[in-house]
């Protein structure tokens, strides 16, 4: 097998990480939004273009970079045409090779992404137009009225809900132009003959560019389930035994179990009840003990036997 040489190897592993990080960031955007319950937060919806025009960003420039360089390149050049952060000027030189099929929606959304990561993104840090700190905020608002033909609300009274169809919609603009750059970065590794295409299985990058799925839906219902199964499940095991004897239950509030479930489905909403699990600590007479006993569950190092009870005693 021959010698990759550097450019090929440039390309395969350097650029690979890319867009795995490309993935990783779109995810974590894509989570930013599936967890906004509504739009009166700016800081929420800077986080959510923050983190998906770097992710796009960062594969748009993958693409360039395997139908742009060849051996007859100028590196020096090419290297400095990518430091921009404008996601249409960048998409416009992939299509003088190939379609993207994006339509207006989706257009508009990259000349968004470019404005908010080149100026909007360090408004606050001017004192001109002070009044005026909300900015990424009115244009997701105007987006989402335009291409949904419906009010979206943002007063701290009556804000509208982040609901299943806008959480859709923007998975939808996302999830195409992903998929259309992604599909094209694997076509052009193929020509090259190098595998930059290639992500690590059950990643963050797995979710968006291997099961192209761009909502948590499924996340969503599979925590539920496992909550339930491990409720109602009656079969004795050394997992049920092992919380049987070690961590009787703390004495939260009867009847709020569908208000502490969302710390199960959402770690973001976990602080509003931190303060009870302190107090509930307090009262115990050995936390030491708790803490081991707590630590165990979840970790994948150890499996609980039906036996370990009676070792244990």
């Amino acid at each position: 097998m021959a010698q990759m040489t550097k450019e090929e190897f440039w390309k395969n592993f350097n650029i690979g990480r890319e867009v795995q990080l490309s993935g990783n960031f779109i995810y974590d955007g894509l989570l930013v939004f599936e967890q906004m319950e509504h739009f009166y937060n700016e800081d929420e919806i800077f986080e959510f273009f923050y983190f998906i025009s770097v992710g796009i960003e960062r594969l748009l420039k993958a693409n360039v970079v395997l139908i742009e360089h060849s051996f007859d390149s100028v590196q020096s050049e090419l290297e400095n045409s990518l430091r921009t952060h404008n996601h249409t000027e960048l998409k416009n030189r992939i299509e003088e090779k190939h379609n993207l099929h994006l339509g207006k929606v989706h257009n508009e959304f990259l000349q968004i992404l470019t404005k908010f990561y080149k100026t909007t993104r360090y408004d606050r840090f001017s004192i001109y137009n002070y009044q005026h700190y909300d900015k990424e905020k009115d244009v997701l608002i105007s987006f989402l009225k335009k291409y949904l033909a419906r009010e979206i609300h943002t007063n701290f009274l009556n804000p509208t809900a982040n609901d299943i169809k806008i959480k859709k919609f923007i998975g939808r603009v996302i999830g195409k132009i992903i998929s259309s750059l992604y599909d094209i970065l694997h076509e052009e590794s193929h020509r090259l003959n190098i595998y930059s295409y290639e992500i690590r299985t059950f990643s963050k990058a797995y979710k968006i560019f291997l099961e192209k799925d761009f909502t948590f839906e499924r996340e969503k219902i599979l925590q539920k389930e496992i909550l339930v199964y491990l409720l109602q499940n009656t079969e004795d095991s050394g997992f049920k035994e092992h919380i049987k004897k070690h961590l009787p239950p703390l004495e939260f509030l009867n009847g709020s179990e569908n208000t502490y479930t969302k710390c199960l489905l959402d770690l973001s909403k976990c602080s509003e009840f931190l303060d009870e699990l302190e107090a509930r600590y307090d009262d115990l007479e050995d936390k030491k003990q708790r803490f081991a006993a707590i630590a165990v569950i979840g970790n994948d190092n150890l499996i609980f036997r039906k036996d370990m009870a009676d070792e244990e005693e």
